[in-house]
């Protein structure tokens, strides 16, 4: 017979009664906890029990519940209340207020959010440096826990409260939305017959006032309208960068030149680049522009991965059919990493990953261990640099010349409507007047007309209608 291994216990903790409820590890835990046992006890109670936990993961199940005030997390240890004081001192406790008005402030300079990998370069810049280089996974670990808002055992913040939408979102998850719960509207009421009198005096009027509302002039003619910042421009740009959370900046940077701005996101789907190339092939064969004319300008982290994207995109357009363009990278390069004094990334094998990352080899062979994220270029120290690269990098494709002689061309006012004299006005009008009263004192102007009376019979209808009228009063 084959071994299946260990056989589960089939416990659920599906909500199908329609409320939220506790899966069984977590219930056990908060049974203990009520029944006066510590962190350390439970730990030691469910792995008697066959559901193993350390103490600091009972511990962290335990914060996790007293954030739900109806679990009424127990206190079960005698270690005394740490002072508000002992607790604003902490490292962390530090580092997240440092963050939290560092955040705010870089989003008044600079009209973007910041994300939370450049928060990081930028709290290592700081001399001396809030964090070391390697506690990042730290650093986005205790930020998540500000966001969450995370209370002690009286209820205490343990860190300072961050905004959850502080930082720029580096989530491409989608949601279709196809809710609908408008509200229905009513059948409405029909309306009355209107009054044929009142109709008929209506435009009775209008044919009256007709002449001296005839202003004798044209019509305007449409001022000119500029085209677009790349019309007739001979080269197309756009700018593909490899980070989600960086498109808010990356827009901020060059919302004024009007440029497809494209997050890859690292390795790029195949249906992404589908699309994309779909996409440029679609503006060759409607703009003419040339392929050899398309650059695509790349920003990316400068890593193993990062290097090696560069590759993988290229050798994926020519896959999709999108050949002769130009690719070109733009930041981060080896050179910008030197004469920025960026932070270097430790690219080696890490502790707990089964392999290197298959890259390394070759990107180490050719480029040594210089390694960093395109992050670092969005410090308050190094975005006014990046902002002056990459804009310069876009405009080197834009002719300001061509988009001046357009301007000059289409940035027009139409002339003014042409007008009669007075003199021309006034005897339109007289002839307007004679050619009314010409047209009613003719007793067939309305001959061939639906419901027309005869002409011999104009008043004697005239009468019947009034009569009707009042039988239906």
């Amino acid at each position: 017979m084959t071994s299946v291994g260990r056989v589960g216990t089939g416990d659920r903790y599906d909500n199908d009664d329609g409320g939220f409820k506790l899966r069984p590890q977590d219930q056990r835990i908060l049974e203990l906890n009520q029944q006066g046992y510590s962190a350390k006890e439970i730990s030691e109670t469910l792995k008697q029990e066959g559901m193993p936990l350390s103490k600091t993961s009972v511990f962290n199940h335990l914060k996790e519940m007293r954030l739900d005030p109806d679990n009424d997390v127990q206190v079960n240890h005698n270690r005394g209340v740490r002072s508000e004081t002992v607790r604003k001192n902490q490292r962390w406790y530090k580092i997240i207020e440092w963050v939290k008005e560092y955040a705010e402030r870089y989003y008044q300079r600079n009209h973007f959010k910041i994300a939370i990998r450049t928060a990081f370069y930028d709290a290592t810049d700081l001399n001396p440096p809030l964090v070391e280089e390697h506690e990042y996974n730290q650093f986005v670990s205790k930020v998540a826990d500000a966001r969450i808002g995370y209370v002690d055992q009286n209820g205490e913040l343990l860190l300072p409260e961050l905004d959850p939408e502080l930082f720029a979102d580096d989530d491409s998850r989608e949601t279709y939305n196809r809710y609908d719960a408008t509200e229905p509207e009513p059948v409405g009421e029909p309306g009355p017959i209107p009054d044929s009198n009142e109709h008929i005096d209506r435009y009775i009027r209008w044919l009256k006032n007709a002449p001296t509302e005839y202003d004798g002039k044209g019509t305007k003619g449409t001022d000119g309208e500029i085209g677009g910042y790349w019309y007739n421009q001979p080269e197309y740009v756009e700018v593909w960068q490899e980070k989600n959370d960086l498109m808010e900046g990356f827009d901020a940077i060059l919302n004024d030149l009007h440029v497809k701005i494209r997050g890859n996101k690292g390795y790029s789907s195949f249906s992404f680049l589908y699309k994309c190339t779909q996409e440029l092939k679609e503006s060759i064969d409607r703009t003419r522009i040339k392929p050899e004319n398309i650059w695509i300008l790349y920003c990316g982290d400068w890593d193993p991965s990062g290097e090696n994207i560069d590759y993988y995109l290229q050798r994926r357009f020519r896959q999709l059919g999108l050949t002769g363009i130009h690719f070109k990278r733009v930041a981060v390069m080896p050179e910008q990493i030197d004469k920025y004094h960026f932070t270097l990334l430790s690219i080696g094998q890490r502790p707990g990953k089964k392999a290197p990352n298959p890259n390394m080899r070759e990107f180490v062979r050719r480029h040594g261990y210089k390694a960093t994220h395109l992050n670092a270029f969005f410090t308050e120290a190094h975005l006014p640099a990046f902002r002056e690269i990459l804009r310069n990098a876009v405009l080197e494709h834009w002719d300001e010349d061509i988009y001046k002689e357009m301007v000059e061309e289409y940035d027009v006012e139409a002339d003014a409507p042409p007008r009669l004299t007075d003199e021309e006005l006034s005897k339109r009008r007289r002839n307007m007047y004679r050619k009314i009263t010409k047209t009613f004192n003719d007793p067939n102007w309305c001959n061939g007309l639906p419901d027309a009376p005869d002409p011999d019979n104009m008043d004697e209808e005239e009468d019947e209608d009034e009569d009707v009228a009042d039988e239906d009063e």
